[in-house]
């Protein structure tokens, strides 16, 4: 049992100066930060810092009276407050609106145009289109009212 009783005397020790060295190394590291925090070198920068953000703020707080009392920019304000106003009026929207309605009808008509089935031709045995004539009937309407079946009519 004895032994055992060394033993834990030497762990006891050991954890005792372990304790001891973390507690020097924190007053150590301590000391290492507190000399430049406390350093004349530090304060002055401080204060250079501190004297430099309170004129930045003093002549952007200056810049800021300056535009509010300008007449210049008062009355850039009131012509955008017009303009803003205008641009929303009925008048604006009427014609925003006229102009809207205009534009899809033009786009409807296009699209109608272009989608319109074309006149069909009617083909020769021996492959080539014949002759166009005056009167065109469309290819749908052809079959409809009884004219050759489609296997001899091809479409454009």
């Amino acid at each position: 049992m004895t032994e055992h009783n060394e033993s834990s005397g030497k762990t006891g020790a050991a954890q005792s100066d372990l304790g001891t060295e973390l507690n020097r190394l924190g007053e150590n590291l301590g000391k290492i930060l507190k000399v430049p925090w406390e350093s004349d070198e530090r304060k002055a920068v401080e204060k250079e810092l501190r004297s430099g953000l309170e004129q930045f703020s003093k002549q952007i707080n200056s810049a800021i009276e300056q535009a509010k009392a300008d007449q210049s920019v008062k009355k850039a304000r009131d012509t955008i407050r017009e303009a803003w106003q205008t641009a929303h009026g009925p008048q604006v929207l009427n014609e925003i609106h006229l102009g809207l309605i205009d534009s899809l009808k033009k786009l409807n008509d296009e699209i109608a145009q272009r989608t319109a089935p074309k006149p069909a031709q009617e083909v020769h045995a021996d492959g080539q289109p014949a002759p166009a004539q005056e009167q065109a009937v469309p290819a749908n309407e052809a079959v409809a009212e009884g004219s050759p079946p489609e296997s001899s009519v091809k479409p454009e």
